[in-house]
């Protein structure tokens, strides 16, 4: 990793250092299991990303040529081998679509890409870099840029398969992206994915999600998402559409520690990813269902006599069950 890069990007000499540095690991790894496993070795992923940002835009001389080092080292272990960059957009605190195009126009002019390397740009809808309403305007700067390189490059989508956590800030919207309701990166449901992909469709000619191990693999959360997924892919890409049953034996009750909400486990024809609380109709909490919650419950501390609570369920698919109320016990 190389996080100084988000503070001086390609300014100075660093970015090159780095990309000698990747060169290196390019050698020992290839001299280490290149003949053993070159059935599995596709190819290199460069991890310091770039993108239209100040810094990027003004230090792209220095980025070019520290790229042109490391596509040179791959050559001399075997120039076979792709080199796969995945830059991203964003509309804050950086140059707008104009000027990031004309950047990654000299960008593939100046930089030594070679037939079949591959530039799979992040569709930064998961980290709220890219608003979606403006993703498919981002797909067809990508496809134009990459159409001027000489070399055959591959354009792959790589496409973010999680819902950010963006906190409030002063100028939110202009030099960062609106806040969400999450306090950590979550995982998006299907459809938000599937329109993600859709869209990058229509101008990659591969998808890839780096997070898929974080996000979709049932190793790390609950495996109604991968099977959600695999229906989807089952059924000729379709989604489902069948909505989870509504909560039942929802109450509350006041306790010393405020109120506790409760209700029994939904039924869903794949199962549920989560559930999502309101108070007095602004949003309380998201209770994800591989985040170790092992009883359908939730206590407001904050709570005052009068509140009134909803809940909904809400599946893989992002079918929900719809806002029902949780009342007193009686």
């Amino acid at each position: 990793m190389f996080d100084d890069f988000w503070n001086e990007s390609g300014m100075g000499s660093l970015y090159q250092d780095v990309c000698r540095v990747a060169g290196d690991m390019v050698e020992d790894i290839y001299g280490k299991y290149g003949e053993k496993y070159k059935d599995s070795l596709y190819g290199w992923y460069f991890t310091p990303e770039i993108s239209n940002g100040l810094l990027c835009q003004l230090s792209i001389s220095g980025i070019i040529k520290g790229i042109n080092h490391l596509i040179d080292r791959i050559n001399e272990v075997d120039a076979a081998k792709p080199l796969l960059m995945s830059p991203f957009y964003s509309e804050y605190i950086a140059t707008g679509p104009i000027v990031t195009l004309s950047n990654y126009v000299r960008f593939f002019d100046k930089v030594n890409f070679r037939d079949g390397d591959i530039f799979a740009p992040q569709d930064a809808i998961g980290a709220k870099w890219t608003r979606e309403k403006n993703l498919e305007m981002t797909w067809r700067l990508y496809k134009a840029a990459v159409d001027t390189c000489d070399a055959d490059i591959k354009l792959w989508a790589n496409c973010e398969n999680f819902d950010g956590a963006v906190a409030e800030g002063v100028l939110e919207g202009f030099l960062s992206p609106k806040a969400t309701e999450h306090t950590s990166n979550v995982t998006a449901t299907l459809d938000n994915f599937v329109r993600q992909m859709d869209i990058a469709s229509k101008y990659a000619e591969n998808i890839i999600t780096f997070s898929y191990n974080h996000y979709y693999s049932p190793s790390n959360v609950n495996p109604a998402f991968i099977n959600t997924y695999y229906d989807y892919v089952a059924k000729g890409y379709q989604l489902e559409t069948l909505a989870p049953q509504a909560p039942e034996n929802m109450k509350k009750q006041q306790t010393e520690n405020g109120v506790e909400l409760s209700w029994d486990e939904v039924e869903d024809n794949i199962g549920i990813a989560y559930y999502r609380l309101e108070k007095d109709g602004k949003f309380l909490a998201r209770i994800d269902k591989y985040y170790g919650w092992e009883e359908n419950s939730y206590t407001d501390e904050n709570a005052s006599a009068d509140s009134i609570y909803t809940i909904e369920a809400v599946d893989a698919a992002g079918n929900t069950t719809g806002k029902i109320t949780i009342g007193w016990n009686s």
